[in-house]
């Protein structure tokens, strides 16, 4: 987790350790101006925590950072999301 705080910081991003969300509390919260905010996830995480955020909050990047290999990206808008049927 530190190496991702201090590649943000190095790019004058704000850096908050653990960042309330609607739903629990986020690892990381990387801010800029003009930027949508960045919430981090390392390690393990709940699905449901994830789930009920993406659910409720809008205008963010959802970053899962499950191992140092992996990488999941949620990016939300601010419009609520739109589901088709076939």
């Amino acid at each position: 987790m530190r190496d991702i705080e201090n590649h943000f910081l190095h790019q004058q991003f704000e850096v908050v350790r653990e960042p309330d969300l609607r739903w629990g509390r986020a690892d990381l919260g990387i801010y800029k101006d003009n930027e949508k905010p960045l919430l981090v996830e390392v390690g393990s995480v709940s699905l449901f925590k994830v789930w009920m955020n993406l659910e409720v909050m809008t205008d963010f990047v959802y970053l899962l950072v499950p191992s140092d290999e992996k990488l999941i990206e949620f990016t939300r808008s601010n419009h609520p999301p739109r589901f088709s049927t076939i």
